[in-house]
């Protein structure tokens, strides 16, 4: 099927009858006339938006690199949300949008969700593990823990990384 856009698509042709998304794609499937069944947001969910993954050799061998790369990430994290024309600038830039309103509700969405401290969330981890649970029984016994290592961004925060650069 593909990402987002192209579940937007299918459904425009209508290859399929509903489907996932995430703006910029809900706005442009409004324009079309689709109808919003629900909202994941509203359902009280904790999801598991985004993640930086590493493999553990990766983290053991180049974690001041690992480091580095988290605390440009959180910079990037804070101009998008501090700099709203800037982020809306690159949007259109990278997702080849040109409509105002589109690149408008995108930056809305994705300024609420994103955190200043972009922590994973256990409970995310767990409901995706639950889930998958239900077809695979062994998953029952992952706990979200042991899919995360919180020690670098426990490392940044305690260094007060983040009060400074929220502090602006």
């Amino acid at each position: 099927m593909g990402g987002l856009p192209e579940i937007i698509t299918a459904l425009e042709r209508g290859a399929i009858q509903a489907g996932f998304a995430n703006p910029p794609q809900t706005s442009r499937a409004k324009k079309l006339g689709m109808r919003q069944l629900f909202d994941l947001n509203t359902l009280g969910v904790d999801l598991q938006q985004t993640c930086v993954t590493v493999t553990t050799k990766y983290m053991r061998e180049r974690r001041p690199v690992v480091k580095g790369f988290l605390q440009a990430y959180a910079e990037g994290l804070h101009r998008f949300i501090a700099d709203r024309d800037f982020s809306i600038q690159v949007m259109k830039k990278y997702l080849r949008i040109d409509d105002k309103d589109i690149l408008d509700d995108a930056y809305k969405f994705y300024s609420e969700k994103l955190e200043k401290i972009p922590y994973p969330t256990l409970k995310g981890i767990k409901f995706i593990i639950d889930e998958m649970a239900e077809r695979n029984p062994q998953a029952k016994k992952a706990s979200p823990e042991s899919f995360v290592d919180l020690s670098v961004l426990q490392e940044i925060e305690q260094s007060g990384f983040f009060t400074q650069l929220w502090k602006n």
